[in-house]
């Protein structure tokens, strides 16, 4: 049995195990719908202008479905879908998260990966996170991140966001200048967002991102799979949240 064909039943195992829920009430639903200047993705540039990046997510007592979904203005088409089921939970100052993502990669090299997190809660909320690529990339990308938040005041807040990753032999990441996959420190992110409450369920979040390589081999990956070679973006945009 492929991964894409396992992908779907857990995705639909997941969703028919939460029909008696819905009936009762009991299941949660998040729809967003993000505009970005790029499609950016563990530093890769991933399109040549501005995006739109829907998404819905179902969940339930820690069990969550999501559907995501990356549209070019440009190219005035979808050309990523992709699936993720997940379980994740938090004991006393500690949450952690589990799950399975699927990138359906229209007109180009899908893959699978298995992932798992680990977080504290504090000022800092620091968090790491490892993902195994078991399908088209058979190697690894590590995340380390801290993501300050401060209260602006009821649901309001200024958010930041720092991002490194280091790659272990993950070729779907890119290949150095050899052709070859490799093991070093990848790409780092730094972002600053404002989480704007609505009302009614609905909250508007507005950000701005810097995104840079960290190593040579990185750089020659990056560059070699981002649009017109680049291996450092500024890019920005806005996301709309409906939670019910």
């Amino acid at each position: 049995m492929n991964m894409k064909l396992c992908c779907w039943l857990w995705v639909s195992l997941l969703f028919c195990s939460m029909v008696p829920p819905l009936l009762a009430g009991d299941v949660e639903f998040e729809a967003s719908g993000a505009i970005l200047s790029h499609y950016m993705w563990r530093g890769q540039r991933l399109s040549e202008g501005g995006v739109f990046q829907p998404s819905l997510t179902a969940g339930y007592k820690g069990f969550s479905a999501n559907i995501w979904g990356n549209r070019s203005f440009k190219q005035d088409q979808t050309n990523e879908v992709d699936f993720t089921v997940s379980y994740a939970g938090e004991k006393d100052k500690y949450n952690y998260e589990f799950g399975f993502i699927h990138y359906g990669v229209i007109d180009n090299v899908d893959s699978d990966e298995l992932y798992t997190s680990l977080g504290y809660s504090n000022a800092l909320n620091p968090n790491i996170k490892v993902y195994f690529d078991v399908n088209n990339g058979k190697g690894a990308y590590f995340q380390a991140a801290l993501e300050p938040s401060i209260p602006l005041g009821k649901e309001a807040s200024l958010n930041f966001k720092t991002y490194i990753g280091y790659v272990v032999k993950n070729s779907y990441m890119g290949t150095n200048d050899e052709g070859r996959e490799f093991s070093n420190f990848y790409n780092a992110d730094f972002i600053i967002s404002l989480t704007l409450p609505l009302g009614k369920g609905f909250s508007l979040e507005p950000m701005i991102g810097y995104s840079t390589s960290l190593s040579q081999n990185a750089r020659q990956a990056i560059k070699s799979v981002s649009v017109g070679q680049a291996a450092n973006t500024l890019y920005g945009g806005a996301t709309l949240t409906f939670s019910f």
